[in-house]
């Protein structure tokens, strides 16, 4: 017997919610000529945004979203005998476009949902710097003029849904993979990479 309270839930197609968590990012790059070889470790930021599901039938939603995501990465290397480290940090507007492949356990006052995603993620910069520390000293540059504007990537990825009956709770990662080259200087092709975790909540009608 399925409760009534259950029921009652499934007939809300769609929500908005509130996401918040962390983008562990890092990048691919590729030199010509390979001239240095320098080693990349990820950076850690914020991921926050709000996004909107709906129901289109029982085990698939689809929807939209904006989410301030940090990127960037650590990269260390040597220059004539000088260790060099320069951390990337770079803003990003985010409109992840996701569908959720989802299924439904009812219980007696919830539904949880696991579901696992796929995602358009085109990001606009907003800003970007660099830090760089090289033999005792540090240098803050902006370097927003050097990338691209648009960064355009998939995503995908999984998580659980806790379906109340007029609001739900979500735990999530989605790994984004950049397909498009960040940076204007022709020789060099970076890409963008961050996995993002994220707790969220929000309202069902």
């Amino acid at each position: 017997i399925i409760p009534s309270r259950a029921l009652a839930e499934e007939d809300k197609k769609a929500n908005v919610g509130l996401n918040i968590g962390l983008s562990i990012a890092n990048v691919s790059a590729s030199f010509v000529g390979e001239i240095i070889s320098p080693s990349y470790s990820s950076r850690t930021g914020l991921a926050v945004g709000v996004d909107f599901l709906y129901d289109v039938i029982e085990y698939i939603s689809l929807g939209a979203g904006l989410m301030y995501i940090q990127k960037g990465a650590e990269v260390t290397t040597n220059i004539e005998e000088v260790t060099v480290s320069v951390k990337g940090t770079y803003n990003y507007l985010a409109i992840p476009i996701p569908v959720h492949f989802q299924a439904n356990i009812k219980t007696g006052n919830s539904i949880i949902r696991p579901f696992a995603l796929f995602s358009l993620e085109p990001s606009f910069l907003l800003s970007a710097k660099v830090e760089v520390k090289a033999a005792g000293m540090t240098l803050e540059e902006d370097i927003t003029d050097n990338l691209e504007g648009l960064d355009f990537g998939i995503g995908f990825g999984g998580g659980i849904k806790v379906l109340f009956s007029s609001f739900f709770l979500l735990a999530q990662g989605k790994y984004i993979l950049g397909l498009t080259d960040i940076v204007k200087a022709v020789e060099v092709d970076t890409k963008n990479r961050a996995f993002a975790i994220l707790l969220g909540a929000g309202l069902r009608f």
